[in-house]
């Protein structure tokens, strides 16, 4: 996929065209470029290096707004 941050975008207003996307607030966002992350699924250690502390924020950020509604 191409530009994932803007593929939420693409649920909310199936009508937009794909030039006019934009990216949603609080969407994932992927650290780095498609090829480089497939790179680095070949090496695990680098991948866990680069894709932990980008999974932690977000449990983080999901855990703190789970409680928000709480």
């Amino acid at each position: 996929m191409f530009k994932l941050q803007l593929h939420p975008d693409h649920h909310l207003h199936s009508s937009k065209r794909y030039q006019t996307l934009e990216s949603t607030e609080g969407s994932p966002q992927l650290p780095l470029g498609y090829l480089t992350l497939a790179l680095l699924l070949w090496i695990p250690p680098l991948w866990r290096a680069v894709m932990d502390p980008v999974l932690h924020r977000y449990k983080r950020k999901w855990t703190e707004d789970d409680l928000k509604l709480s």
